[in-house]
Formats: C-alpha cells, structure tokens, sequence
C-alpha cells in the first residue's frame, strides 16, 4: 500500500531542505486565476488580501480551486491580527503570510521612520523596528540612525532613511550615492538637500 503525500507535505519538505519553493501571488479576484496556478505546477498559490481584490467569498473559492489543482492555498493578509490569522485558517488556508511592520517604516511615540533603499538588506535588519527600538532605549537619533545605517551595511545593503524624534530632531543619513531630502519647519524656510 502506498503512502499519498499532501501538497502541504512536499511544500514543507522542500522547505525543510532548502529547495526551491514557487509560488503564484493572486491578486486577480478570481477561483480560474487559483486553478491556473495550481495546474501549471506551482507549489502554493497565495491569495493577495493586502494589496489584491479578494474578499472572504472569493478567498473561499481561490483556495478550493488551489487544493484541487494540488498545491497549497496561502493567504497574503493586511494586518497581522490574531483573528484575521485564524479567519484565513478556518477559511481554507494552509498557511498565512504576514505584512513586513517594522522594516522600511515605523512611527511610534518617540521616533518615525521612512528607509528607501535595497529592500532585502532593510528588511534582514529590520531597519525601522531597530531604530524604533535605540530611541526608545534613550539613544540619541543621530547615534541610533549611524548605528541602523551599519546594520544595514552588514547585510550588504544601501539606501538611507528620514527620522524625525519626539523632540523634533531629525537624520537623514544615506549611503548611496545621492538621496534627495528636504525638512521644514512651521515659520522657516524649507530645507532641500540634492547631494
């Protein structure tokens, strides 16, 4: 007797072995865009509820289409939310994809944060969310801005990024070559930087 392994089974096997993985990012409402992606071979179909078109309805009908075309139906979702982790799940979902927070912006009470740059190095750093975190621990935002422009370096990236902190300060460090900043201040002149 033979043994049937799920498409969920041999998506985490490869994972687990470093083999790579393919997807279709569905943001075309449609169960016929799900099937298609299923049938051409692609090991998961992810149903795009952040920046796509679906709704609960649709999202029910992509992810049966997906299991029957035999790959494993994801949802790309707009929060990260408890109950819109367990409403992807309970909907058909084998597993869900959560929005990067914390990676190319951030604002909380102390400090906000906008990165631009090669995204992949900002987000192995978590750019934001690790100047977010200096400020709040009372470094000061010119230090804790070189100090996120390093980690960012040391994951091979460049780019740069505008701070502003509670106090009204702000960086503007960059490391490529020029990045266009401008800041102004309520009854002063606008400041432009072109370097």
């Amino acid at each position: 007797m033979g043994t049937t392994i799920t498409a969920g089974q041999r998506l985490r096997a490869k994972w687990n072995s470093g083999e790579a993985v393919f997807g279709l990012w569905a943001g075309i409402p449609t169960s016929l865009t799900a099937e298609l992606g299923a049938a051409a071979g692609y090991d998961y179909v992810c149903v795009d509820l952040q920046h796509g078109l679906s709704d609960e309805a649709t999202m029910v009908a992509m992810f049966q289409a997906t299991q029957l075309g035999g790959a494993v139906p994801m949802a790309r979702l707009a929060w990260n939310e408890p109950w819109l982790i367990m409403r992807a799940l309970d909907l058909g979902a084998a597993g869900v994809i959560l929005p990067l927070i914390g990676a190319g912006t951030w604002a909380d009470r102390g400090v906000a944060v906008s990165c631009t740059g090669a995204g992949e190095s900002f987000i192995r750093a978590g750019a934001s969310r690790l100047l977010g975190a200096l400020v709040a621990q009372g470094v000061a935002l010119d230090q804790a801005t070189s100090a996120v422009m390093r980690e960012i370096a040391e994951c091979d990236g460049v780019g740069g990024l505008i701070a502003v902190d509670a106090q009204g300060n702000v960086a503007t460090p960059f490391s490529t070559a020029a990045m266009p900043r401008g800041t102004w201040r309520e009854g002063g002149p606008a400041a432009v930087q072109i370097p």
